[in-house]
């Protein structure tokens, strides 16, 4: 993977769960089954999940969850890479890191504030904005 860890990298797991916690009695008896599935791990900069509505559909068929996630993280990206004036002081630009979207009364919340850093580091490497010490601006 070389130099590609040098930036944030979101890592999106399949964790379905099939598992019952039913106790069971001591008569019954059981058969298990051990099946392998192959698995990966899918790794994306945070920078290009604005583009994961446009994700072939299988992915999004087949992984629900993880679709959802990307998509999520690509809105809070799109919606950081919208300009504010001057320089911004990194506690107000984690601010902006939580957005509210209201759909006909259904709220949606995105909350990134944890990552505010790790966010304006793609942010920065992508051209979208500057850094100087714990203030951002936006390139024009």
């Amino acid at each position: 993977m070389g130099d590609k860890l040098e930036d944030p990298i979101w890592r999106v797991l399949d964790d379905t769960d099939d598992t019952d916690d039913e106790e069971e009695s001591d008569l019954a008896r059981t058969n298990t089954i051990f099946t392998l599935e192959p698995r990966g791990q899918v790794f994306v900069d945070e920078f290009y999940t604005v583009l994961a509505e446009v994700m072939d559909e299988d992915f999004e068929e087949e992984f629900p969850e993880e679709y959802m996630r990307l998509v999520l993280v690509g809105k809070l990206i799109s919606d950081l890479k919208e300009p504010a004036p001057g320089w911004m002081r990194l506690e107000d630009l984690q601010k902006r890191c939580k957005v509210e979207m209201d759909d006909e009364g259904n709220l949606l919340e995105i909350d990134g504030r944890s990552s505010v850093n790790e966010l304006a580091k793609v942010m920065e490497k992508n051209g979208i904005i500057k850094t100087k010490g714990d203030c951002a601006s936006w390139k024009a």
